[in-house]
């Protein structure tokens, strides 16, 4: 089996084989293997990715990882190494293959081919949670946010971390400077956001009926934040909620600022 996806081997036999190794004890090896070699090929790498799902051990997730980061590597294969790790940090989401992805975002349709992510998770593989702070970080600030990476990689990034961000939206809580709200005027609030990705939030003047429920759209990439200004039907502090949970409450004075 490992001879027929290393040699020249008729493709059907390589394919055969490389679908096959998804089902060996083991196979994580040789997958890492492979990967570090396939060609440029959609058939070929959609078997990879299938066989991978089967065998998620740290092991192969970091020879995923390797792939991923190596500039050496061609960029389909690198594209479809992200949608592999993904497996690791979003196991219950749909996710589309990447060129499907990418006619997503240039909004040119696609072949609508899905891979489900739902085995349960092993006990030898990294947990979900650190995944996502692993990839997260990988996928921002070396992918996305890097200018030297191709613009289908940057574009596949940061819908890997949406998918991420739909997954586990709490993993994705901004910090002080990631969502800037401050008190203007009235019952007025500037709201800045620098987030890569859409997040639900809940914005209440505190336990009163005054409340904005909506998905704060991300900030592309050829931009640094998107400014907003919200007015408010009643004054008071405004408690920011993600998911459920509290991140923040904003003060007010303790009468209106009267607005110019």
């Amino acid at each position: 089996m490992q001879s027929a996806a290393q040699t020249g081997a008729p493709i059907s036999t390589v394919i055969w084989a490389e679908e096959f190794v998804g089902r060996c004890p083991g196979g994580a090896a040789l997958l890492g293997h492979l990967w570090s070699s396939v060609p440029s090929d959609t058939l070929r790498l959609v078997t990879l990715l299938r066989s991978s799902d089967a065998h998620r051990v740290r092991s192969l997730y970091d020879s995923l990882k390797a792939v991923l980061g190596n500039t050496g590597r061609p960029l389909l294969v690198r594209e479809h190494a992200l949608v592999a790790l993904l497996g690791y940090a979003a196991p219950t989401v749909m996710l589309n293959f990447p060129l499907d992805y990418l006619a997503k975002i240039r909004g040119t349709g696609g072949s609508g081919a899905m891979v489900a992510f739902v085995r349960p998770p092993s006990a030898t593989e990294p947990s979900a949670t650190s995944a996502r702070s692993d990839l997260s970080y990988i996928f921002r600030w070396q992918l996305a946010e890097n200018a030297s990476t191709p613009q289908d990689l940057r574009d596949l990034a940061v819908a890997g971390l949406q998918t991420m961000a739909n997954e586990s939206p709490q993993s994705f809580a901004p910090g002080a400077d990631g969502l800037i709200v401050t008190y203007m005027c009235g019952a007025r609030f500037r709201v800045i956001n620098r987030s890569r990705v859409a997040l639900p939030y809940v914005f209440q003047v505190g336990t009163t009926a005054a409340v904005k429920t909506l998905r704060l759209d991300r900030v592309p990439l050829s931009k640094q934040a998107d400014t907003l200004n919200w007015d408010f039907q009643l004054f008071g502090p405004l408690n920011i909620q993600l998911a459920g949970t509290l991140l923040r409450t904003i003060g007010v004075p303790s009468q209106p600022v009267a607005c110019p």
